[in-house]
């Protein structure tokens, strides 16, 4: 039988970026893309119910009251208020941007830069970007507009419900751009990454109304951006009047503005965060263009037009931001924060990087002087550096030996991650926590290693990487810069998968990728979500958690000491963390946080509680004009204090100091009124104490001894009440108040009272 011929049909051309599948492939796509939306949504849900569980916990810590007298039964000193809701204990940058924003609304302000209630009496300046203090009064007026209060009041609780809503807005904005740009496949592969990731989801989180969110998507978005542009002219192959090339240039320029923008955006909200993430992605442009040297003309990317309009763009918005948060009244010198140095130097290390790479390929056509201009473009660059150097003391107090002691011993996100291992063990569930991070670092030497990858995958997979090693090693460091770590490796993943799933190696990655997704739901949010259960069942059961009833306590005492004080703003020296809570629940002025803007205040309130000489003591105090001194068992700082200022010196302190010896209960002076204050049996929270003194130089002796007896019988010191009461007595006999004690104390009459 003769065989009937059939013409030869050739196999279709590859559209790299389309969603539409193919019959020869085993693992369809349009599965795959039902079943990553799958774990996206299931993903939202497991999250949307740990933050449900969240606002059940802070409404049952906020309901436990430790003072039966109902709020507001007195009236509160002026510039003082009874803040009730007790946000999560991990949120205390959040007290302070919900003080900044009550601060903004009840002065008619469009920007905070100055704070009463910190290193009083003086206060200090605020130098936090007021890109959140804008969301959370925007957020108070909305809420006003359906519940009855004044602007101020409905502050705190847009700030325990802002930061979820906020981190949907910016990663959905960001899902819905990678789509548009790179096609669905790839926009659910990061969203997977993104919401599997238990840093970002952290900094999202019921109460986390904070900063580092806000910087881990502005920064992780430039990356992103920076991917795009250096793909887009193999994106867009429309004709609509104009050329492929000239679309091709368009579109490479527009997504490298946004990415310019959006790291200037990281600037303006935390310098000390995007600044190394910049120089990663510098360094990895400088290895993409020594790779690029071997790519044939035709072939490479644009990275030196991406580079220019990238810096450009974003040292011009950099500025902008500068502008917007300080002119045309606070333009000062303060490089910790964004400044327009960063912007010069962003503008200049720009050039000088595209300098090297268009040299570097050849691609010159200029007959410039390049040692002339690249010196001076590298000098301009490091211009922020050698002016810190230059003037560190009064630009860049966060290099100061005392500050910076204090955060590397004394602060938690400032440890490194094995002195953290060493205190707090290995937690096996850290590397489940870091399923897609860990496949970014595998998966990046083989989509480098790809033999038929477009070069401008590679190169937009290099810059990225540097960016997420570099961070990864200062995360090493000190954790704080996990979460940023954490994001940027999201970003490598995901350009990893979209770069796979060009390649021949696309059933692989599809696979992979898929793997994760679903891991992701069964080791990362499931588990996180049952955590989250047990805490919500055991807030207040018994004893009470440490992060809960330290907070419970605190807040009581700050009603407490506003409602001793009428007519008069207390102000306390306490711990940093304590100062914090004091501040937030009554608008108490206190002396040492541990915000790097506080300097002053921080070394003020260790010289106090490192002073061995009463009368200096009291002297400072006076001078100060602190009212009341709290040391809390669970925050008293001041054997950090001296430990702080032994490094200082270089030597240890040759006396015990005055205070630390009060606390003790060695010693207490005249002019300091101690207070009883006796935590409820039974409440969960007595096995914590606190420590009470208001500061009375002008009281006399019966003052002295008749309420230090008060202080014994409160604290049922029946002995030690009974001898003051008696020395209270003999100096002004006959007196009702003192004679009504000793009644009660010698209730069995077996003691004689004349």
């Amino acid at each position: 039988m003769r065989k009937r011929l059939r013409p030869k049909i050739e196999p279709p051309q590859r559209n790299t970026h389309s969603d539409t599948p193919t019959s020869s492939r085993p693992l369809r796509q349009k599965t795959t893309l039902w079943i990553l939306l799958s774990c996206v949504v299931a993903q939202l849900f497991l999250i949307g119910q740990e933050n449900y569980l969240v606002i059940q916990t802070v409404g049952k810590v906020t309901a436990i009251r430790l003072n039966d007298a109902p709020s507001h039964e007195a009236e509160l000193p002026v510039g003082t208020r009874e803040q009730h809701l007790i946000l999560p204990a991990g949120s205390m940058d959040a007290r302070w941007w919900t003080l900044y924003a009550e601060q903004m609304l009840r002065e008619h302000r469009l920007r905070i830069r100055h704070t009463s209630l910190d290193n009083a009496p003086e206060g200090r300046d605020v130098h936090w970007s007021s890109l959140l203090t804008w969301l959370l009064a925007g957020g108070a007026f909305v809420r006003s507009l359906f519940i009855a209060g004044s602007l101020p009041e409905h502050v705190s609780q847009v700030a325990l419900h802002l930061s979820p809503w906020l981190g949907l807005l910016l990663l959905g904005t960001l899902i819905f751009l990678i789509r548009r740009h790179a096609g669905s496949l790839v926009a659910l592969v990061f969203a997977n990454a993104a919401l599997a990731s238990p840093a970002i989801v952290r900094a999202f989180e019921v109460g986390e109304a904070d900063h580092h969110g806000l910087v881990l998507v502005f920064a992780s978005g430039s990356l992103i951006f920076l991917w795009l542009a250096l793909s887009a002219p193999q994106r867009h192959a429309k004709h609509s009047g104009k050329t492929f090339r000239q679309k091709s240039l368009e579109s490479v320029d527009t997504l490298a503005r946004v990415a310019g923008v959006l790291a200037a955006a990281g600037l303006w909200i935390s310098a000390a965060t995007t600044i190394p993430i910049l120089s990663g992605s510098a360094f990895g442009m400088l290895l993409a263009g020594w790779i690029l040297r071997t790519v044939p003309e035709k072939q490479r990317p644009l990275l030196p037009r991406v580079i220019v309009v990238w810096s450009g763009w974003g040292a011009a918005a950099s500025l902008g931001f500068y502008l917007l948060e300080y002119f045309p009244s606070h333009m000062g010198w303060r490089l910790e924060v964004n400044h327009p140095l960063y912007a010069l130097s962003l503008f200049a290390g720009g050039r000088l990087l595209a300098l090297f790479v268009t040299l570097l390929t050849r691609e010159s056509r200029q007959k410039i002087n390049v040692p002339l201009t690249a010196t001076m473009l590298l000098a301009l660059s490091l211009t922020p550096l050698l002016v810190i150097l230059m003037f560190q003391k009064n630009v860049f107090w966060v290099a100061d030996p005392f500050l910076h002691a204090l955060h590397k011993e004394f602060i938690h996100e400032f440890q490194n991650i094995l002195k953290l291992i060493q205190t707090e063990g290995f937690d096996l569930g850290y590397p489940a926590a870091h399923l897609w991070p860990i496949s970014g670092l595998l998966c990046a030497p083989i989509v480098l290693t790809i033999g038929h990858l477009p070069p401008d995958k590679k190169v937009s997979l290099l810059i990225a990487l540097t960016s997420a090693l570099l961070m990864q090693g200062l995360a090493f460091y000190q954790i704080r810069w996990s979460s940023s770590a954490q994001g940027l490796w999201i970003v490598v993943a995901t350009i990893c998968f979209a770069s796979g799933f060009q390649s021949e190696r696309r059933k692989i990655f599809l696979f992979t990728a898929l793997v994760l997704s679903i891991l992701s739901l069964f080791l990362i949010r499931i588990p996180s979500l049952l955590v989250t259960s047990v805490r919500e069942e055991q807030a207040v059961v018994p004893p009470i958690p440490q992060e809960h009833g330290n907070s419970i306590i605190l807040r009581d005492i700050a009603h407490r000491l506003i409602h001793a004080t009428p007519g008069k703003i207390p102000l306390v020296l306490s711990g940093p963390n304590s100062s914090s809570e004091l501040a937030y629940y009554g608008l108490i002025r206190t002396l040492g946080t541990l915000y790097w803007e506080n300097m002053p205040g921080i070394k003020r309130a260790a010289h106090l509680f490192t002073e061995p000489d009463e009368k200096k003591v009291l002297s400072e105090l006076q001078a100060t004009g602190v009212t009341h001194i709290l040391v809390p068992s669970w925050d008293n700082f001041s054997e950090a204090y001296i430990k702080l200022l032994e490094m200082e010196k270089g030597q240890a302190l040759k006396s015990e100091p005055f205070l630390n010896k009060v606390c003790k209960g060695e010693i207490t002076p005249d002019w300091l009124r101690p207070f009883a204050y006796p935590i409820p049996s039974g409440s969960g929270l007595d096995t914590r104490s606190v420590r009470i003194f208001a500061v009375l130089p002008e009281q006399n002796p019966f003052e002295v001894w008749f309420y230090r007896g008060i202080y014994h019988f409160e604290s049922a010191e029946k002995e030690l009440a009974w001898e003051a009461f008696l020395k209270a007595d003999s100096l002004r006999p006959g007196e009702p108040r003192v004679r009504d004690y000793l009644r009660q104390l010698d209730s069995d009459h077996t003691r004689p009272i004349e």
